[in-house]
């Protein structure tokens, strides 16, 4: 059975038979492995601590939806309870006074804005009009 071995060491195999009194080499292959894993592991400490930063960054805008979502929250739930009100109050002016009531106090306002409108348009008619230069 054959074990895996590194890149670094296919160049330094001794041949069966060889004596084992290549400890300088050895020790070289060694070294250069040792700096070749603190490399890597310098790599993969600095991309560890740039994901745990973007996670912080995350954390923090989720922290911030979150507390605009309460807020949203907060206001629709004011804005339901005031439209609830109004509903409640309508419906008690419909009980009291019938539908008809409230149909014939809606023409009169809607009269009476027709001819606010009408007067204004009069009255800025019969105005004379302010010279041009």
């Amino acid at each position: 059975m054959t074990s895996h071995r590194s890149s670094l060491f296919a160049a330094h195999r001794r041949p069966t038979g060889t004596p084992t009194h290549t400890n300088t080499a050895r020790g070289d292959v060694e070294t250069e492995a040792t700096r070749e894993n603190d490399a890597i592991l310098d790599a993969l400490d600095s991309d560890v601590r740039r994901l745990k930063a973007e996670a912080h960054k995350l954390r923090d805008e989720t922290d911030e939806q979150n507390k605009l979502a309460d807020k949203l929250m907060s206001v629709m739930q004011g804005a339901r309870d005031g439209v609830k009100s109004t509903v409640t109050r309508l419906e008690s002016t419909m009980q009291r006074y019938g539908w008809k009531h409230i149909v014939l106090f809606a023409i009169v306002i809607t009269i009476v804005a027709v001819m606010l409108y009408t007067l204004g348009r009069k009255v800025l008619a019969a105005s004379p009009a302010a010279p041009q230069s």
